[in-house]
């Protein structure tokens, strides 16, 4: 992994010499800035030992803007019934399950045209477990 190092450094100096004369005074005025940027690169990246490396063999995939419909159009086209088979209530009569709810934000239109395309949007996810805990809070 490489990381990018990057300093600045400024100075300014401001000099005033008044010289008195007797009949009249001179005064000098200097002064002057600079600034020092300097960056450097510690390490090097090695995307060939990336677990997801594939020597850029794979293609890249294209997919057209996402088609323009209403929610309940979209629910309608795309929605499957949930399968709670194995949730189930077991003979014993209760099955603790613990649900996760989780909004998720994203951006609609992939991949977008033009940005003004891009909508913001939620993914609702639910994730049910019906895991038996082995302690109080490890599942």
């Amino acid at each position: 992994m490489k990381s990018v190092v990057r300093m600045e450094a400024g100075v300014r100096v401001s000099l005033k010499f008044r010289i008195n004369c007797g009949l009249f005074k001179i005064t000098i005025r200097l002064s002057f800035s600079t600034r020092i940027k300097l960056t450097f690169v510690i390490g090097r990246d090695h995307p060939q030992d990336a677990p997801w490396y594939c020597g850029g063999a794979t293609e890249t995939l294209r997919i057209g803007p996402a088609p323009r419909m209403s929610l309940m159009e979209a629910v309608r086209l795309y929605a499957v019934a949930p399968n709670f088979a194995p949730l189930a209530t077991p003979a014993e009569g209760q099955l603790p399950l613990d649900i996760f709810f989780m909004p998720q934000l994203s951006i609609s239109g992939e991949p977008p045209a033009v940005k003004e395309d891009q909508a913001a949007v939620y993914s609702i996810n639910l994730f049910i477990s019906k895991e038996l805990k082995t302690h109080d809070d490890e599942t």
